[in-house]
């Protein structure tokens, strides 16, 4: 089941998140924002969480990326972005059969959630070798790599169009929109 953390459910979702980064990177993305996000939570049937990740809505930009990164390079003057970003998924779900469906359900609950605040754009910003993944979910690179104090790596920055998204996307998908109808969503 994949919906919104509730806020009893908040301080179990940032130590996920935490315990999640810290041992796979040596760094947990934990921020001033983290009190203001919509927090997404994929949970599995006996009740316990499987994956988080973290939604900033337009109100609470500037986004820290945009210090680096400029949006004006990449979003119309109208756009109203959104950022997603701090996946994390229990190490005991990350085969390849229970990861895709994992992640694919918590894109989907980020565009149905992004669609309620009139989003029209979600930005993120990934490790490199994730890219074919998000570009298979229909995001675009927007600009070239930049270095990530935190992670100590290269990031890539990407954008995914709702408009486009909703339009041609779901038109082209295929597989993927077999796997995304399986996905339910607790609103």
């Amino acid at each position: 089941m994949f919906r919104i953390a509730t806020e009893a459910e908040r301080p179990g979702v940032l130590l996920f998140r935490k315990d999640a980064f810290e041992q796979e990177h040596a760094y947990a993305p934990l921020d001033r924002f983290d009190a203001e996000a919509v927090h997404l939570v994929a949970i599995e049937p006996a009740r316990a969480m499987v994956s988080t990740a973290r939604l900033l809505l337009p109100e609470q930009r500037p986004f820290d990326l945009e210090e680096t990164i400029d949006f004006r390079h990449f979003l119309s003057p109208t756009a109203v972005p959104a950022m997603v970003g701090g996946f994390s998924v229990h190490p005991d779900f990350r085969s390849i059969n229970k990861s895709i469906l994992i992640q694919l359900g918590m894109l989907k609950l980020t565009f149905v959630i992004a669609q309620r605040y009139d989003v029209t754009d979600i930005v993120i910003y990934t490790f490199l070798h994730l890219l074919n993944f998000y570009k298979m979910a229909w995001f675009k690179a927007v600009c070239s790599s930049f270095f990530h104090k935190g992670y100590q790596r290269d990031m890539i920055v990407m954008n995914l169009n709702l408009h486009d998204f909703l339009t041609l996307g779901l038109q082209r998908r295929g597989r993927m929109s077999e796997i995304l109808s399986q996905v339910h969503l607790e609103l």
